[in-house]
């Protein structure tokens, strides 16, 4: 008896590499897992930008009051206000936040006012605390508006201004007549030395270093002589000269050494009676006296 053929269909017959499919299987799992970390990149990087953007423009960071500590002259809200108007200034990273409060504001308030120091510190959330120093006026500054005795316009509206122990204006003398700026030591202006625009402002200095040394170096030599000081004058010569009590001027010259010019006062000082006028110490070998 014969066999009968089966015809089979093989076009239907699915073949299968087994190494093959793993490796599939493998790079799927693969390009999942990158998908979901992609993902989660983007997720995090949102979630960066999003807590950035809260902690910037938040208001429950946002700095909105100041308490202000150590100040005489100037009223707490000026100060106060001035602070909050200026850490709220339009800016594409805004000052208020209390993440972002910048050392520089220490400066802005330094100045605007005439203080010495000012330190911040703040308190979370949204709080300043700002502790400051002010200075204290040590001079007057007078500015001669008179030439040859012709009257001269200085356009500054104001001739007499509080200067500081480093030679820095505070602000014009408004009431000459109050006690604690009685005692203060005088320097008058008469050869138009003074950068007029500079008075207009705080915390400019008007007097350089080494004028500010000199001063120091000649009150406190008329203290130990017991020598009563007037006033300085100062001029476009680099002349400094100091005024007695009776009148008598003692000229230097801010270009040559001070100690050298108190060594030749010293001779001088010891016969005071015999000087009438004046006493010249600028000249390097001799002292002229009348």
């Amino acid at each position: 008896m014969r066999r009968r053929k089966i015809k089979r269909d093989y076009s239907k017959k699915k073949y299968q590499n087994k190494l093959f499919n793993k490796r599939k299987t493998a790079l799927r799992r693969k390009t999942r897992v990158l998908k979901i970390k992609i993902f989660l990149a983007f997720l995090f990087v949102f979630l960066i930008i999003g807590l950035f953007v809260y902690f910037l423009y938040s208001d429950h960071l946002r700095i909105n009051s100041a308490e202000v500590s150590g100040n005489n002259e100037i009223e707490s809200s000026q100060i106060e206000n001035f602070i909050i108007t200026k850490i709220n200034e339009s800016k594409i990273i805004p000052r208020y936040n209390y993440f972002l409060i910048s050392k520089t504001l220490n400066e802005d308030i330094k100045n605007n006012f005439y203080f010495k120091n000012v330190k911040l510190t703040k308190k979370f959330p949204n709080k300043l605390l700002i502790e400051v120093q002010e200075k204290e006026p040590k001079f007057i500054l007078i500015i001669d508006n008179k030439v040859n005795g012709e009257a001269r316009e200085n356009g500054l509206g104001h001739k007499k201004y509080l200067i500081d122990d480093q030679g820095t204006t505070m602000g014009p003398l408004e009431n000459e007549t109050d006690e604690k700026f009685v005692n203060l030591i005088k320097i008058v202006d008469t050869g138009d030395t003074i950068n007029k625009e500079e008075l207009k402002t705080s915390n400019n200095q008007i007097i350089d270093n080494k004028e500010i040394f000199f001063i120091y170096k000649i009150i406190n030599f008329l203290d130990r002589k017991d020598l009563i000081l007037e006033r300085f004058e100062k001029n476009e010569f680099n002349e400094l000269i100091a005024i007695l009590n009776n009148n008598i001027k003692i000229f230097f010259d801010t270009k040559e050494k001070i100690n050298n010019q108190l060594d030749k006062l010293i001779t001088v000082v010891d016969k005071l009676e015999e000087v009438k006028e004046y006493i010249d110490v600028r000249f390097s070998d001799r002292v002229f006296y009348k």
